[in-house]
């Protein structure tokens, strides 16, 4: 079966050429640690309505891509040479996630109700990798692939207004950790017996599927009322696989099962930092 490059697809190749152009005749100090900051843009998302309306005759709505890695993420990383040219490096990283907004409006016989929400995400990331080098005079040309493992969180948050009654419903979900892989390409600039400076592309493919969803704030016209909502309201418990029996009533005292969802959290962004060599 004939398979469609992607924008991922694209991405990979492209920091695998620019990598394996790289010659690994170059020397590096043994030791040095890194610091950086990267803005990333969504990279291989799903897609969701981000808005819609409907009333008595007419509908439409309007999809889009998205992913929960857009925003800002810190790095900081050690790094040790293992051979000319080539070093293994851990990394600790946060992701701060910006958000996606959605909207839908609704009118019915004269009656107007409208939706406003949005979805973000934050990830704690730890990154093994190897980076690949080589040095001409004071700039250096690199390339970096590794794996990643993260702890993350979705945020969530909905606003409804109906007949006069604005609700607020905030939630987070939790539990589990993602899988995925990193790559990057870049180049160093020395400014110092043992310091630099550097700029890369870098690329991160991972995705996230929570175990459980909370309700964590529930408010009518700004009275809190999230306490009087029974445990299947408030939480949420993502299994494989679910059975419902439509003939029972739902128990309300115990969490309420939903099948496991998938959140894209891969983005493609530019980074800057500073490095020091031991």
């Amino acid at each position: 079966m004939e398979r469609t490059m992607t924008c991922r697809d694209g991405v990979l190749a492209g920091l695998v050429a620019l990598s394996l152009a790289i010659p690994l005749d170059a020397a590096a100090s043994d030791v040095y640690a890194r610091i950086a900051a990267t803005g990333a843009a969504s990279a291989a998302g799903e897609h969701m309505t981000v808005k819609s309306t409907y009333s008595d005759n007419l509908s439409s709505s309007e999809r889009s891509e998205y992913s929960l890695g857009k925003g800002l993420s810190l790095d900081a990383a050690v790094g040790v040479a293992l051979s000319p040219g080539v070093s293994g490096e851990v990394s600790v990283g946060y992701l701060y996630g910006l958000e996606t907004l959605s909207e839908s409006s609704m009118t019915l016989s004269g009656s107007t109700s409208i939706d406003k929400g949005s979805v973000s995400g934050r990830m704690l990331r730890l990154q093994p990798a190897i980076v690949i080098r080589s040095q001409l005079a004071k700039t250096t040309m690199y390339g970096r692939f590794g794996v990643l493992f993260g702890l993350a969180t979705a945020l969530t948050h909905e606003e409804e207004t109906e007949a006069g009654v604005v609700t607020v419903a905030e939630a987070e979900l939790t539990g589990g950790f993602a899988l995925g892989f990193t790559g990057a390409v870049g180049v160093e600039l020395a400014v110092g017996d043992r310091i630099d400076l550097f700029a890369e592309a870098a690329y991160v493919g991972v995705s996230y599927q929570p175990t459980s969803a909370s309700l964590v704030k529930y408010t009518e016209n700004g009275a809190d009322k999230l306490g009087s909502l029974t445990t299947r309201k408030k939480e949420t418990e993502f299994q494989d696989s679910v059975t419902t029996d439509t003939s029972a009533q739902p128990n309300e005292g115990v969490a309420k099962l939903s099948p496991m969802v998938r959140i894209p959290f891969s983005n493609v962004g530019v980074g800057l930092g500073v490095k020091f060599r031991f």
